[in-house]
């Protein structure tokens, strides 16, 4: 008569099955312990099948915003107060020159006093015989200057007599039109043959459209010996001005141009994660800040300003005020004057993704402008500083994210295990849907197997969000997915997993995508493991 099994067998049977034990040898001494207390004649067993569950884990992590983005971004990455990420560039596209423009060049002048005859005696004292104003041209073109302050050049004046003659004499050189920045006093001279070189770096000189005046004086030195000046003597005096510069210039300038070279800047905006989406941002500005130190006007016209990318056409950047630009001129010598240009394709710009901003412009003062009252320093510049603002706010598709996780699972015995299921937790704050696959890779990187058939890869869940875009309620996603034997037993040789996710931005209830925020605090949590079934048969 069979006889019913003792309660306390069943207890130990479960205990055994829940704590997971696998050492055979434990299990036997276990057995053979608790049927000494039993008669062997009502329970003669040959073996035991135990099939305990194990969890094994695979990955657990987190990750923010920040991690979908580039390295190379991470300087770029800006957090307003309240946590909203931007991507905020700021970067000089020129700092041009034009003074080279305006170059004062080398200016020789003579100018000669005819004397009347005279034969005397003796000169009781200094008489003056004659005198001549004329006017020096520092032959400019196209700019008429009326104001030069000098930063180097030199001065020199020489005078003769022809025919030549023993007559003392001196030439008096009067410039009043050049004032000492030390002194505010004009300059003059006085003297016979070459005269001292004047340092023109202390001066500067009133114009009248390039000239400045001359006052010339021919003066007959006293003398107690007889003086005599033949017909047709000339006094002739030279002035010589070289190696001019200038640390400003005032009048008008002409018009004229200069050729801004080609130049490129590389962007990243986006990094690896994004590069290849399809992005719609709701606040993005990209815009041109030109700081002008020339008091003159002048018009920049980009005849190439786009962005780039490879293996797409470029976009043209579409500027307001329109191309060509007038940038606005200071009023006071030492001033900047600001002007702001939007790009006004901007959402078409930053959706195009560009890797690359290219341009090439033309700059021209006064351009059609007769007259004006114009000025320049030594150091004056144009500065053109490009901005882009990019708050993560928008909605995206095609996002791609991939993460890759070592593994070793060398320490379990895979002929135990006779079914397993792959377990996923996921506790998502960021507002992005997505399907994800597990790669199976050997040591170097190469794909075994994937775990997952393409019907089971849609799990992630974003965050719902309000009608701004902002964190509502964070999503809890928990998956049990059975893997079939021979992907069981690939995981086991396996050295790493791939973790590749494609995702997008949250939908509204009708499915539609939505404009959210991404803010640095919102995460998502990702825990994987295996649950594995283990078979135990114990021989008794």
């Amino acid at each position: 008569m069979k006889r019913d099994k003792p309660a306390y067998f069943f207890w130990f049977t479960k205990l055994i099955v829940a704590t997971g034990i696998q050492t055979k040898c434990i299990c036997l001494l276990l057995f053979v312990l608790l049927f000494s207390c039993v008669d062997e004649k009502d329970y003669k067993l040959s073996s035991v099948d135990i099939n305990p569950s194990v969890t094994i884990p695979l990955t657990y992590g987190s990750v923010s915003i920040k991690d979908f983005l580039s390295d190379k971004d991470s300087a770029y990455i800006k957090t307003d107060k309240d946590g909203l990420l931007s991507l905020v560039y700021s970067q000089n596209l020129l700092s041009q020159d034009i003074r080279d423009k305006f170059k004062i060049p080398n200016t020789t002048s003579t100018s000669s006093i005819v004397l009347a005859a005279v034969n005397l005696p003796q000169v009781p004292q200094d008489a003056v015989l004659n005198n001549l104003s004329t006017l020096v041209d520092l032959n400019l073109t196209p700019e008429q200057l009326s104001e030069i302050s000098f930063k180097s050049g030199q001065l020199t004046v020489s005078t003769s007599l022809t025919p030549n003659s023993n007559v003392n004499y001196e030439m008096t050189v009067s410039l009043p039109d050049f004032t000492s920045k030390t002194t505010n006093l004009p300059l003059t001279l006085t003297g016979k043959g070459t005269l001292p070189t004047i340092q023109l770096s202390n001066y500067i000189v009133k114009l009248n459209k390039n000239k400045f005046t001359a006052n010339i004086s021919f003066v007959l030195k006293k003398t107690s010996g007889q003086v005599n000046i033949v017909a047709g003597t000339k006094a002739n005096v030279q002035l010589s001005l070289t190696g001019m510069d200038f640390s400003y210039i005032k009048g008008f300038f002409g018009e004229q141009s200069v050729a801004i070279p080609s130049s490129s800047i590389d962007i990243g905006a986006y990094g690896n994660s994004l590069n290849k989406a399809t992005l719609s941002l709701a606040q993005p500005t990209i815009g041109l800040i030109v700081s002008n130190d020339y008091g003159v006007p002048v018009t920049v016209d980009y005849k190439t300003f786009e962005a780039r990318k490879s293996n797409a056409s470029p976009i043209t950047l579409t500027l307001n005020p329109a191309n060509p630009v007038l940038i606005n001129a200071p009023t006071v010598l030492g001033s900047s004057a600001i002007t702001n240009i939007a790009i006004t394709n901007t959402n078409q710009i930053i959706n195009y993704a560009p890797t690359q901003l290219y341009y090439q412009a033309t700059a021209t003062v006064n351009k059609g402008v007769t007259s004006g009252a114009n000025f320049l320093a030594d150091t004056s510049k144009v500065r053109v500083k490009l901005n882009v603002n990019i708050p993560l706010y928008g909605k995206a598709s095609g996002i791609l994210l991939g993460d890759t996780v070592a593994i070793d699972l060398s320490s379990v015995n895979q002929s135990q295990i006779s079914e397993a299921t792959l377990k996923i937790k996921i506790t998502n704050e960021m507002p992005l849907d997505g399907s994800v696959q597990f790669y199976l890779t050997d040591s170097n990187y190469v794909i075994q197997d994937q775990l997952l058939d393409t019907s089971q890869t849609s799990f992630i869940k974003g965050s719902t969000v309000t009608a701004s875009g902002d964190l509502q309620k964070a999503t809890l996603s928990e998956q049990t997915i059975p893997i079939l034997k021979e992907k069981v037993n690939k995981i086991f040789t396996a050295k790493y997993i791939i973790i590749a996710a494609i995702m997008s931005t949250s939908k509204d209830a009708s499915g539609n995508a939505i404009d959210v925020k991404f803010r640095s605090q919102y995460k998502m949590t990702v825990e994987t493991g295996i649950a594995a079934k283990l078979n135990f048969n114990i021989k008794l």
